[in-house]
């Protein structure tokens, strides 16, 4: 069970990854929108088609990057790094609990990873 306190202390971190989120997957829908009006466009000649010199780097750059995607946590954050901050003792004048902490704590370790993962 959470405590109120933790509570407090969470939910400004949550409302920022939920944001971020919201933002990745608002603009999904959003490109493929472009690319299908960029494809009617080709279809009635008002735009050229993008030269498959450039076409295909920028196809094999997507691939990898969404290949290493899950990889970066691990990368950014090892487990090693993980165990240190579980270990750390916790702070006895907060109004959390000693877990509440190493919660919190962690999170705010996993929010680059979270953010480089989006990015690729």
């Amino acid at each position: 069970m959470q405590s109120e306190n933790f509570r407090a202390l969470f939910k400004p971190i949550a409302t920022v990854h939920r944001v971020i989120w919201l933002a990745f997957l608002g603009a999904v829908p959003a490109y493929v929108v472009i690319a299908y009006v960029q494809l009617d466009w080709i279809e009635h000649g008002v735009t050229y088609p993008m030269p498959i010199s450039f076409t295909i780097p920028l196809v094999i750059t997507s691939l990898v990057t969404a290949v290493l995607a899950p990889l970066v946590p691990r990368l950014l954050f090892p487990d090693s790094q993980v165990q240190q901050v579980l270990d750390r003792p916790p702070d006895l004048k907060a109004t959390i609990t000693p877990d509440e902490q190493r919660l919190l704590a962690l999170v705010g370790y996993l929010f680059v990873p979270f953010l480089v993962r989006l990015a690729f």
